[in-house]
C-alpha cells in the first residue's frame, strides 16, 4: 500500500517517471529479505488502491488522498503481519533513492575527487545540503533514526564512513537530554538556540522534536531548557528574532575552521550559513539600508578577517569616467578579424575557444578603461554567442522568454569577471545557468508557463496573461 503512495508521488514529480514494474521489483526484493510472500488478500488491497487512484491530482491532494486510502484499507485487516511495516519502510527508502539518484551520483563523484580519509554526515551536509536534508527526512529506520547503513552501502563507502552514534534512541528522554548536555560541553557555545542544535547535532534535534511536544503538537522547548544543566539554561536563546550576534560569530568561526575557504564574503555567508546570514541582514543594516559588515568583522578574530572579501556592487566597479573611442575598438576587431567567427559558432576546438577568450580579454581591458563603444560591441558579440547556447542547451532554454534581461546580465558579467579565476565564457555560461534557475522559480509571476512532453519540461508564452 505504501508503494502505491510512493508511486503516485513519484509520477507527480517533474521530469521523473518510475514504472509499476520497477516498483514491483523493489517490493519483491524486500519481501525476499524478510521471507514473506504477498498473499491474495494483500494483492487485492494493492489493486483496490490502484484502481481508485485519482487521474490528475496535484502533489498535495495526492498525498492526502493516498494516506487516507491506505489507512482505510489497512483498518479492514488488523491481522496484517508486523513485518509489513518494515517492508514498507525499506521499499520507501529504495524509491526515495531512485528519486535522489542524480544527487547521490554527484556525491559519489565528489568523494572520488576529494578522496577523504573519512566521510561523516557533517561532511555530506557541508557539501550537499539539499541531499543531506532529504536523507535526514526520508531515510529512516522504524524507530525514527537515520539509516546511515543504507546510505553508506549505496555509496559503497562502508570502509570510510563514520557516524558518531548509530544506536537507537528508543524514545529515552533522559538519554536525549544527556546527549544534548554532552554536545554543549563539547562545543561550549557562548549562546545557543534550536537552530544551533540542528546545525551541530541534527540527530539530537530530531529526537527533541519528536519526543518533547506541547499539547498543541509543537516542540516543547521550555521543558527542554529546564532539563538542561543550569549553565546551559543561562545561555539559551530560543527566539530567532532575539538571537545575539555572538552566536552568529561562533557559527562563522566554526564553519571557517571546518571548511578552510580561500576567502569569505557575504555570498559565502549566505551559502554556508543561510540562517545566520538572515540574522545579520536584520542586525547589521545602516542608515542606507546596507549591511554594515564592519560590526561583524570587529567581532571576528584577525586570522579570519584577513580572508574577508567584501561584495562590491556592479555600480562601484564600473569606471567613473566614460568615453567613446571607435578607433580603439576597431583596432582590436581588425587585429582579430579572421577569428571573430568564434563568437558565432558552437565551438568544439580548444584553440578556437582560446582565440575567442583572447578577444574578450582585450575588449574588456578597454571597457574597464571606460570605452562605451567597446562595451556595446562586445555585448553584441556575446549576446549572439549566448543565444546559440540558449537554442541548444536545455538548461538555458528558459532564457528564450527572458531575453530582455540577457544584455544586462552580460554587461554585469563583463564588469565582474575576474580573469585570474578561469575563462570568461565559462563564467558567463555558469551565470546564465544560475539565473535560469531563478527565472524558473519566479515563473508563476512571468508571462510563460510549463508543459510536459515525454517527461521533459518545456516553457511557452502564455498569451492569456
Amino acid at each position: 500500500m505504501y508503494t502505491v503512495l510512493m508511486y503516485n508521488l513519484i509520477m507527480s514529480r517533474e521530469g521523473f517517471k518510475l514504472e509499476k514494474k520497477e516498483i514491483r521489483e523493489i517490493i519483491n526484493s524486500e519481501i525476499e529479505k524478510h521471507g514473506i510472500s504477498i498473499n491474495e488478500k494483500e494483492n487485492y488491497i494493492v489493486n483496490n488502491i490502484v484502481d481508485s487512484c485519482p487521474s490528475s491530482p496535484n502533489t498535495t491532494h495526492l498525498l492526502i488522498w493516498c494516506n487516507n486510502k491506505v489507512s482505510k484499507e489497512l483498518d479492514k485487516y488488523p491481522d496484517m503481519n508486523e513485518d509489513i511495516k518494515e517492508i514498507r519502510n525499506e521499499v520507501g527508502k529504495e524509491l526515495r533513492y531512485k528519486l535522489d539518484k542524480d544527487r547521490f551520483q554527484e556525491l559519489k563523484e565528489r568523494i572520488e575527487i576529494e578522496k577523504p580519509e573519512i566521510v561523516t554526515p557533517q561532511w555530506i551536509r557541508s557539501r550537499f545540503y539539499a541531499l543531506s536534508l532529504s536523507i535526514r527526512r526520508g531515510y529512516k529506520n522504524i524507530d525514527g533514526s537515520i539509516d546511515w547503513d543504507f546510505i553508506s552501502k549505496k555509496l559503497n563507502i562502508e570502509n570510510i564512513f563514520y557516524v558518531q552514534n548509530k544506536e537507537s534512541w528508543n524514545n529515552d528522554k533522559e538519554k536525549i537530554i544527556n546527549s544534548l548536555n554532552n554536545l554543549l560541553e563539547e562545543k561550549s557555545p557562548i549562546v545557543f538556540s534550536p537552530d544551533w542544535i540542528d546545525k551541530y547535532g541534527s540527530g539530537i534535534h530530531h529526537q527533541l522534536k519528536i519526543n518533547f511536544k506541547t499539547e498543541d503538537g509543537k516542540t516543547d522547548w521550555d521543558t527542554i531548557k529546564n532539563l538542561l544543566n543550569e549553565k546551559w539554561q543561562k545561555r539559551w536563546h530560543i527566539q530567532r528574532h532575539d538571537t545575539p550576534i555572538i552566536e552568529v560569530v561562533e557559527n562563522i568561526i566554526q564553519t571557517f575552521e571546518l571548511q578552510k575557504p580561500k576567502n569569505i564574503s557575504p555570498k559565502w555567508l549566505s551559502k554556508m550559513l543561510p540562517n545566520d546570514y538572515a540574522i545579520l541582514k536584520r542586525l547589521l543594516p545602516n542608515n542606507n539600508r546596507e549591511l554594515d559588515y564592519q560590526i561583524l568583522l570587529d567581532l571576528l578574530p584577525k586570522k579570519i578577517t584577513e580572508y574577508w572579501k567584501p561584495f562590491l556592487k556592479t555600480e562601484k566597479i564600473i569606471p567613473k569616467e566614460s568615453y567613446v573611442d571607435i578607433k580603439e575598438t576597431d583596432s582590436i576587431i581588425n587585429k582579430h578579424k579572421d577569428k571573430i567567427y568564434t563568437f558565432y559558432y558552437l565551438l568544439d576546438k580548444e584553440n578556437d575557444k582560446n582565440y575567442r577568450e583572447n578577444i574578450i580579454n582585450e575588449m574588456r581591458d578597454v571597457v574597464m578603461k571606460g570605452n562605451i563603444n567597446a562595451l556595446d560591441r562586445l555585448v553584441r558579440h556575446l549576446t549572439f554567442m549566448a543565444e546559440g547556447w540558449i537554442e541548444n542547451d536545455p538548461a538555458l532554454e528558459i532564457w528564450k522568454y527572458a531575453k530582455d534581461r540577457l544584455s544586462e546580465v552580460i554587461k554585469r558579467c563583463i564588469y565582474r569577471f575576474d580573469s585570474s579565476k578561469g575563462k570568461f565564457a565559462t563564467y558567463l555560461y555558469v551565470t546564465l545557468k544560475k539565473e535560469a534557475v531563478t527565472i524558473k522559480i519566479n515563473s508563476k509571476s512571468k508571462n510563460f508557463k510549463k508543459r510536459y512532453i515525454d517527461g521533459d519540461v518545456e516553457y511557452y508564452e502564455n498569451d492569456e496573461v
